[in-house]
């Protein structure tokens, strides 16, 4: 299983027992004694300025890896030892040095500059929570191991007035290696310039909260220009199922209409949803209604005697032949009869 990460971001983001959480998983998974060491001597950096409290920081995890690691494993920070020494009882940490170093010369050669770093900022690296009335952030630049110059910013800080503490500071960053671009090159070597801001985001009061003396309840009512929103939205809801059926619809009507055409086409027969008659034969002509026919039929009984067959009236001849469609061809030759014999 890989480990979580534990890096810059998480280093000075997360609150404290986050991050004990997080070292602790990290240590449990990598087993890198030497990495673990760096990130604890990077949480010093952030009590510096921090406003939360970060002292003695996960003194449970960082004292078994001085006491059970060999000479071997920690031989890559030796130079930061001193910087737990407060971690471990008087008795316990002479075994550690004589454990690591060869001589008592050796041990201050190489701690030379942690001690000096120390001496000059102890008061700041275990110190504990500060109260402010404002909230400050940080912002300063520092130059790579490359010489390119990048800006790093820590939130929540506490704006020490002191330019050579600060500096002194952040030169421990120098001291460390495992804050690495992409291409290995190491990020912190010499800080450049330092700001101290107060939040944008503080506010002396908001009137939206309720715990704020200037609270201002909100109105009951809803706007109206809200409400004409809401109206709007429901009705292109309700409408937008509409237009799809519409279109369904059209689309079967036209489908149907053309199969009907292809069926009078093949048969010589009008189907019954075929709007336009097919043509008429050279010869035949078309009968025309007669006004009794263009007012309508009537469904009274007196309309339908005058239709029966071989009733004496006044449509007699035409009446005594069944009705038929007036382009049917047979009906037509008929009627042409029809009318020859009247003549």
């Amino acid at each position: 299983m890989k480990a979580k990460p534990l890096g810059s971001r998480q280093i000075y983001g997360m609150k404290r027992e986050s991050l004990l959480k997080r070292f602790s998983q990290f240590g449990n998974q990598s087993k890198d004694k030497v990495y673990l060491i760096q990130c604890a001597v990077a949480v010093m950096i952030r009590n510096c300025f921090s406003v939360e409290n970060f002292s003695s920081f996960a003194e449970e995890i960082i004292c078994p890896l001085f006491l059970e690691g060999t000479r071997e494993e920690l031989a890559e920070i030796r130079h930061l030892c001193p910087y737990f020494e407060n971690y471990f009882e008087k008795e316990e940490w002479q075994k550690i040095v004589a454990k690591l170093f060869a001589n008592q010369q050796e041990y201050l050669q190489i701690t030379e500059t942690a001690r000096s770093t120390i001496e000059m900022l102890g008061h700041r690296l275990y110190s504990g929570a500060y109260q402010l009335e404002k909230k400050y952030n940080l912002k300063t630049a520092f130059s790579d191991a490359a010489g390119s110059i990048h800006s790093w910013s820590l939130s929540n800080v506490v704006p020490h007035p002191d330019p050579l503490e600060n500096q002194a500071v952040l030169a421990i960053f120098d001291q460390l290696t495992i804050f690495k671009k992409e291409d290995g090159t190491r990020r912190f070597t010499r800080a450049i310039w330092l700001d101290f801001a107060v939040d944008e985001k503080f506010r002396a009061f908001d009137t939206r909260k309720e715990d704020d003396p200037t609270y201002v309840p909100k109105e009951t009512d809803l706007p109206e220009e809200v409400e004409a929103v809401e109206s709007k939205q429901s009705s292109e809801v309700a409408n937008t199922p509409s237009t799809g059926m519409t279109k369904t619809v059209n689309q079967t009507a036209g489908t149907d209409a053309a199969a009907n055409r292809k069926t009078a086409a093949e048969t010589g027969k009008p189907t019954k949803n075929d709007a336009s008659p097919p043509p008429v034969e050279k010869g035949s002509q078309e009968k025309k209604p007669d006004a009794s026919e263009e007012e309508g039929r009537r469904p009274d009984a007196k309309y339908k005697d005058l239709l029966k067959p071989g009733k004496k009236g006044k449509n007699k001849g035409q009446n005594n032949q069944k009705q038929q469609p007036a382009y049917s061809k047979k009906n037509t030759s008929k009627k042409n009869r029809h009318r020859k014999k009247r003549k």
